[in-house]
């Protein structure tokens, strides 16, 4: 059994960190050099005026988000009375498209669990040249709640009113990921891919509908027929393969173009103990129910065949430019074909010292927002450390994100 976008969507989930990029709030994939790049772009490894060699010690990020409602509306609402008002308010906040919410996190610390064969190890990413070894260990969580169950919750409903709470649905996941890179110039294009084992460690996938149509004879509300379903497609573990490819450009004055697509060809098979369970109920409800008792859900759990996904591709393109010696501006353009989303966003990065870059940046995603960050770097002699965090949806903030990279490099 094959599925798609549906129960990978948290391999929409941002590459490794790399804080340069988060601190300039998502722009930045033709700045990156050395074992940084193939987070971003595989090509960008054989740039010529990228490290000779650079070790990756450890990374970390999570970025949080959603689509409706900011810090501001928390504190205003959580544990206060609703009045009509607000809870016009808060539905006209989620909109017709439903409330989409999502977080994710990263880390360089690969993990095999005993049962797959494999013990629990860390090891540093390591660049030389054209060529990296890198890995690391991810989880991502979202959810959609429609606008008609959001409305059920606020408001309730009424056995004369017809109801249906559309299809809400969350998904968590948490994977590792190990891989090679190549790159290599052709004159002065840069060609680079990657190709990733990806071992999955635990995935489940809920969704939710239901129901509800009163039946009327003669204008008198004989029948209520109610159905639902709450059905959750779990496993615990799975192997698979990712490839990136991507090319770069340098030239003449300092700018850099580069383009990269994501998961061009890939494959998920979760297979270790794969099942489906949860519960049904369809019912008619009239006079009867009184006396003969509220019919029950029937529950399921049941073990199913392995099933298969296509981890959903990004595209991804950029420029960067050296205004001059200590300031360069740079600015990417994301798409995610399944989803039909387009992101952008700019940023630039002035190096108060050859050993301390600040950067700043705006975003502008299609889930949250207008986003804005800003970071630093540390690079004493090899020794480089940087660290990247902003807030999403404008100055109410409806999510945040932050990244750090401790890394070496010439």
């Amino acid at each position: 059994m094959k599925t798609r976008a549906l129960i990978l969507v948290l391999f929409l989930a941002s590459p490794a960190a790399h804080a340069q990029v988060p601190g300039m709030a998502g722009a930045g994939m033709a700045a990156v050099r050395g074992i940084d790049a193939v987070s971003w772009n595989p090509a960008n490894l054989s740039l010529r005026d990228g490290p000779s060699w650079s070790v990756g010690l450890g990374s970390a990020s999570i970025v949080v988000g959603n689509s409706a409602f900011s810090i501001n509306d928390y504190i205003e609402y959580n544990g206060a009375f609703l009045d009509e008002q607000a809870k016009q308010d808060i539905l006209a906040s989620i909109g017709t498209t439903g409330w989409r919410v999502s977080g994710e996190g990263s880390a360089t610390l690969p993990r095999f669990s005993e049962t797959q064969g494999l013990p629990g190890y860390y090891f540093p990413a390591l660049q030389t040249g054209g060529a990296a070894f890198f890995g690391a260990t991810y989880a991502h969580a979202s959810a959609h709640l429609t606008q008609e169950a959001a409305q059920l919750l606020l408001e309730g409903t009424t056995q004369e009113t017809p109801w249906s709470l559309g299809a809400s649905e969350g998904s968590t996941n948490v994977w590792s990921e190990t891989g090679l890179a190549i790159s290599g110039r052709i004159g002065s294009i840069a060609l680079g891919a990657s190709a990733r084992y990806v071992l999955g460690h635990f995935h489940a996938l809920s969704s939710a509908t239901g129901d509800i149509e009163p039946t009327y004879d003669e204008g008198v509300l004989g029948a209520i027929g109610t159905t639902g379903s709450l059905t959750t497609r779990s496993a615990d573990g799975g192997t698979g393969y990712s490839i990136d490819v991507g090319a770069a450009l340098m030239l003449d004055g300092g700018v850099t173009l580069s383009g990269s697509v994501s998961n061009a060809v890939s494959s998920l098979t979760w297979d270790v103990d794969p099942r489906e369970s949860g519960f049904t109920f369809d019912a008619r409800l009239d006079s009867t129910w009184l006396d003969e008792g509220f019919p029950e859900a029937v529950e399921f759990d049941d073990e199913i065949e392995p099933f298969q996904a296509e981890l959903p591709m990004t595209i991804r393109a950029g420029v960067a430019a050296d205004l001059s010696e200590r300031l360069m501006i740079a600015a990417d353009l994301w798409s995610d074909p399944a989803a039909d989303t387009v992101n952008m966003a700019g940023g630039l990065e002035w190096s108060v010292a050859s050993w301390l870059p600040l950067r700043g940046g705006i975003e502008f995603d299609q889930l949250t927002g207008v986003g804005y960050a800003m970071g630093f770097g540390l690079h004493p002699g090899i020794l480089h450390l940087d660290v990247g965090a902003g807030f999403r949806g404008g100055p109410a903030a409806r999510g945040f994100d932050a990244a750090m990279r401790l890394s070496i490099a010439p």
